[in-house]
Order: structure tokens, then C-alpha cells, then sequence
């Protein structure tokens, strides 16, 4: 199913999941040393394009992926598709929090919500399908 998806859906896919997983490297790394291990600039940088990203994504996968999706299948690429811009989020959400300080972590809180609730619902919905 996903070897016909548009060549440019599957090129931002893949730069949502380099970015994803850039970004999991960058947290991971903060939450083992237990303190910011680059400036907090980059932080904030990190979570402008994990944001923009998923923005990117999103405006191109309404245009480009329902005439490809049907009832949702459990299908691994159509999994990754659905799930990774609302991990990256979530990720980029929290990014933004460690990165901002005082009253700017607000806009970075509303982005780490939403997708955590949008990943877990997905997550729910994928499990309930596979039973």
C-alpha cells in the first residue's frame, strides 16, 4: 500500500523520521545528564523544525494520502505515516519546553499535549484494530 503513496509524501515522511529521531537523540542526551547538554537556543531551534515539520507533513498528507487510505490497516508504513508526526510533536513540544524559559514555555506546552493525546489515541485505536 505504501509502495504507491506520492514520491513527495514518502520524502517528507522520511525527513519527519531523520528529524524524529534527531530530536529523541537530543532529549535522550538531556534526560541522561540531567541538564541541558547544548544552549538552550538550539533546543528552541530543535523545536521550530520538529514543529514545522509536522506542520509540513500534515498540510501536504490531507492533500496527497485519502485517496490511498481506506479503513486503516495494520499495515507498517501506513503506521509510521499516521503515528510519527504526532510523536514528533510531542517531541518538539518538549524541546520547546526544556529550551524556553519563564512565560515562553506556554506556546511549547500546547504542542506537547495535543500530540501526546493524539499519539496515545492512536496508539489506542491501532491496538483495538489488531484484536
Amino acid at each position: 500500500m505504501t509502495n504507491s503513496l506520492p514520491s513527495i509524501l514518502k520524502l517528507l515522511t522520511a525527513a519527519n523520521a531523520a528529524l524524529f529521531i534527531a530530536l529523541t537523540v537530543l532529549l535522550l542526551g538531556t534526560l541522561a545528564k540531567q541538564h541541558l547538554v547544548m544552549h538552550s537556543r538550539v533546543y528552541l531551534l530543535a523545536s521550530m523544525l520538529g514543529l514545522l515539520g509536522c506542520i509540513a507533513f500534515a498540510g501536504l498528507a490531507t492533500r496527497l494520502l485519502p485517496p490511498y487510505v481506506g479503513p486503516l490497516s495494520p499495515d507498517l508504513g501506513l503506521i509510521v505515516i499516521v503515528l510519527l508526526p504526532s510523536a514528533l510533536m510531542t517531541e518538539a513540544g518538549l524541546l520547546g519546553l526544556l529550551g524556553a524559559s519563564g512565560f515562553w514555555r506556554v506556546p511549547f506546552l500546547i504542542p506537547a499535549a495535543f500530540g501526546g493525546v493524539v499519539f496515545v489515541r492512536l496508539i489506542s485505536q491501532l491496538s483495538s484494530t489488531w484484536r
